[in-house]
């Protein structure tokens, strides 16, 4: 399905797309698409979380956390390219989540995400020491 939905499509596009169609639609193909594809890719999830519009799709951030950790954990290596991204992410998330609180659901998922967010930016800054 991720070839279906991203091939030959730019970041701008997906960007839309995840606007137009809310998250739920892609998110899945993160956790399955080739990792050069996500690097290619994850940038745009990077620039919609930061919208006016994924703070009313707040899951974006529960489900894009469960996919950042489950390809840091799968292909840590393979999806460095993504690191910069990753970590733009995980930043504003970090520094923005109240605004994701529209009910106690989103409140629970959000707040449940921060710790995994911290440890996600944590060990990409790690490497990224140990690399220099």
């Amino acid at each position: 399905m991720a070839v279906a939905h991203f091939l030959g499509k730019t970041e701008k596009q997906i960007m839309k797309e995840l606007a137009t169609r809310l998250h739920w639609y892609f998110y899945e193909d993160y956790l399955w698409m080739g990792s050069r594809a996500f690097c290619f890719y994850f940038p745009a999830v990077a620039d919609y979380v930061t919208t006016t519009k994924a703070r009313t799709d707040y899951e974006v951030v529960d489900n894009f956390c469960r996919v950042i950790e489950s390809r840091l954990n799968s292909d840590f290596a393979q999806i460095r390219d993504a690191f910069p991204a990753i970590i733009r992410f995980a930043e504003y998330v970090l520094t923005h989540f109240e605004e994701y609180k529209e009910d106690e659901r989103a409140a629970r998922a959000i707040e449940s995400r921060q710790a995994a967010m911290r440890r996600t930016r944590r060990s990409i800054g790690e490497l990224n020491v140990r690399r220099t």
